[in-house]
């Protein structure tokens, strides 16, 4: 029987038998009370059984604050179910391929998953990847991570799972100071103060400076002399006043820059991004039953990229040549969205939250097409267009015996394409060769979560859940082309949107002493997921067919929907207090993907069987922490990730790979403390991408830290 008919006839029986037991629960069940504002703005309910079994790859402002990492993708490494699309360090990496996944859900670089600052999406307007230097640590409260079927609430990316950052709170007291010294002269410095300028008015500012050393990232043996390191810098600063209102309204308004530059191993190959974000955000905690916020958000994006392509001059030489390839000059996107929820406990019990969000995206792609036989940027291309998406969302928690919870949601969206256009010209002359005018497109797109939380005793916890969730193809995928090396990929404005269903369930156990450990299974019906389907492998010249030169060796690859696909796997979470200074943790996660049916939009069968790219079936993630004085710790860790694939048509396999990491920090006072790190201690090499010539891309080598921090 297909999967899919069986999905959808599990949830209808859901639907007709399950679904009525939420209006008829007892209505002397106790429930808890929710902190203020915490469900609006998670838009879910954390008093359930499993949420008090504490996930190892939540952080508060302690594990945070001590961790002396560099930038976040750091700290959620230790989730082996998550990870940015390649094994590059964030410090390096270009930005566009740091979309972030769970479970090896995606195919290419575009983020599946949701990254949330207090309540506002961070995903890049235009492409959906994450700005990861663009967050400081010290700032944060809470990181919070959630893959299983409770996001469906967000609409776009929500199913694919949420990262949610949560600003430390308004004190007017606090005061911290973070410098960091490392390798190749990297470094970083943060700033954070808070103050009370009346009594129900106070001021948050953090700023923070950051400066990557850079290093080589193409493998030594086939370096040339066009080969540079890989750097970043960036700067970023963020303003919040929070005001008190006598009517009980908390209301905060943020101001947030940012700007990174960027070197991607050459010396024509560059990137450079700013970005401003405005925000305003009113909570209402109305009575001990029921809370309100209403938030409203604009977000800039100034991005500017050059590729290149590089060759060898002959026989004897390697690297030694270097031409522009393609020049985005300027890249802007602006988003511009509003919510308002609303959550309350009936006298039944039941909680009930509701609302609606709304946001539209517009981006564009101002390009020069540089000609390797004119010597010239003989071309112009002017492309983009608008996304727009309204949604409508219901969900409820009931707690139908004193061990059982059931919760169910529901959202509707109403999402459009339009405006979409390309436009090129003849350089210098500015006359147009070609206008092409997209058609608009609009679709209402349901989602969906149930779940099932059983107490099973004091130790134990069982939770199972099914979904239906959607991500629309980004202003990116649509319209904007990219190069690596010598691999060209095109965009593709009639892609349509994923969809992701899935099941999932989870056996818990804590002993509320020395170890906890958890078990999961999951599996994931995909339709339409967007992947780079490479076309052709002809190069050396200019493509006709394609309308793109593609260098030597190089490919060509197109972005296209594929039509079924799936991950299956299986989690495993312990956590141990050896003793009374020294404690460990162990992760691991196994999800094989595979395309089951590649005609469709794709209609390429030879993908059929295949695997995603860049999507280990196997990483393990081990640490083991040494207190042994109150004012000092020590500690390694390890991250393995299996061999993967860089292609999709799996024919080029990058090696597996293990990093272990050192540190120490010790408390020189109750506000002072200092650490030191070393990353990729054994100096692995560690690949992070493959081209069809061959030519391999490596991760960050060994490099070390030291950190002073000072925190009142």
């Amino acid at each position: 029987m297909n999967p899919l008919y069986t999905f959808r006839a599990v949830s209808a029986y859901i639907g007709i038998l399950v679904i009525p037991t939420f209006l008829s629960a007892d209505e002397g069940m106790a429930t808890a009370v929710l902190d203020p504002y915490e469900s609006v703005s998670q838009r879910s309910f954390f008093d359930s059984n499993s949420d008090k079994l504490q996930s190892s790859h939540d952080f508060d402002a302690s594990q945070l604050q001590s961790s002396s990492l560099q930038d976040l993708t750091q700290i959620l490494n230790t989730n082996t179910s998550l990870g940015t699309y390649r094994r590059t360090a964030s410090k390096s990496a270009h930005p566009t391929t740091q979309g972030v996944r769970f479970r090896n859900v995606g195919i290419n670089a575009t983020s599946r998953a949701l990254v949330l600052l207090d309540g506002i999406p961070q995903n890049d307007p235009f492409g959906g990847w994450v700005f990861w230097n663009k967050f400081q640590i010290d700032s944060l409260s809470s990181v919070r991570t959630s893959q299983t079927p409770q996001n469906e609430l967000w609409g776009n990316f929500g199913s694919g799972g949420v990262i949610s950052l949560t600003s430390l709170p308004s004190t007017g007291d606090r005061e911290s100071l973070s410098a960091s010294y490392g390798t190749d002269d990297s470094y970083s410095v943060s700033f954070g103060k808070s103050e009370y300028i009346s009594e129900q008015f106070s001021l948050d500012v953090d700023a923070r400076t950051f400066d990557s050393g850079g290093f080589e990232t193409v493998h030594p043996d086939q370096q040339g002399p066009k080969d540079l390191k890989a750097d970043s810098e960036s700067d970023s600063a963020r303003i919040r006043a929070t005001w008190n209102t006598d009517n009980g309204w908390n209301v905060q308004a943020v101001a947030d820059y940012f700007s990174e530059e960027r070197s991607n191993g050459t010396a024509l190959a560059n990137n450079e991004t700013t970005a401003w974000d405005y925000s305003v955000k009113a909570q209402r905690v109305i009575d001990e039953d029921s809370e309100i916020e209403i938030s409203a958000y604009h977000q800039t994006r100034k991005f500017r990229n050059q590729f290149s392509s590089v060759s060898s001059s002959s026989e004897d030489s390697v690297r030694d040549l270097e031409r522009p390839a393609l020049n985005q000059h300027d890249v802007p996107a602006d988003s511009t969205g509003a919510s308002i929820v609303y959550s309350t406990r009936s006298k039944g019990g039941a909680e009930v939250l509701f609302g609606m969000d709304a946001r539209t995206l517009e981006g564009e792609v101002n390009e020069e097409v540089y000609s390797a036989f004119s010597g010239t940027f003989n071309k112009g291309r002017k492309i983009g267009g608008q996304q727009d998406f309204v949604g409508f969302f219901y969900s409820t928690n009931i707690q139908v015996s004193p061990k059982t919870v059931i919760s169910f949601s529901e959202r509707v969206d109403y999402v459009a394409q339009t405006d979409g256009y390309r436009r090129e010209t003849a350089l210098p002359s500015g006359d147009e060769t070609r206008l092409d005018i997209y058609s608009n497109r609009h679709e209402w797109v349901p989602s969906f979560n149930f779940n099932l939380d059983h107490k099973i005793d004091d130790q134990r916890n069982f939770t199972a859940g099914i979904f239906q969730g959607f991500r629309a193809p980004t202003l990116n995928e649509l319209y904007r082309r990219f190069q690596v090396k010598n691999d060209v990929t095109g965009s593709n404005p009639n892609l349509t949107n994923e969809t992701h269903r899935g099941v999932e369930f989870a056996y818990l156990w804590d002993n509320h002493k020395n170890l906890r450990a958890s078990f999961k299974g999951f599996h994931y019906f995909l339709e339409d997921m967007i992947a780079n389907a490479l076309i052709t492998t002809e190069s050396g010249g200019y493509n006709p067919t394609y309308h793109e030169f593609i260098g030597d060796g190089g490919s060509y690859s197109e972005r296209r929907n594929i039509e079924r696909s799936e991950v299956t796997g299986i989690e495993l979470e312990l956590e141990a207090q050896i003793s009374k200074s020294v404690s460990a943790i162990l992760n691991y996660t196994y999800a094989p993907t595979k395309i089951t049916r590649s005609g469709g939009p794709a209609d390429q069968p030879e993908f059929k069987g295949a695997s995603f790219p860049q999507s280990p079936e196997d990483k393990i993630f081990a640490s083991i922490n040494w207190t042994p004085v109150d004012a000092a710790t020590v500690w390694v860790s390890a991250t393995y990730w299996g061999e993967q694939f860089e292609d999709l048509a799996g024919l080029r396999r990058i090696n597996s790979a293990t990093s272990v990491d050192l540190g120490a920090s010790y408390q020189i006072d109750e506000k002072s403390s200092i650490q030191l790190r070393i990353e990729n201690a054994a100096d692995s090499e560690i690949e992070s991408g493959i081209s069809s010539s061959g030519l391999i891309s490596l991760s960050a080598p060994r490099s070390a830290w030291i950190t002073f921090s000072y925190r009142n």
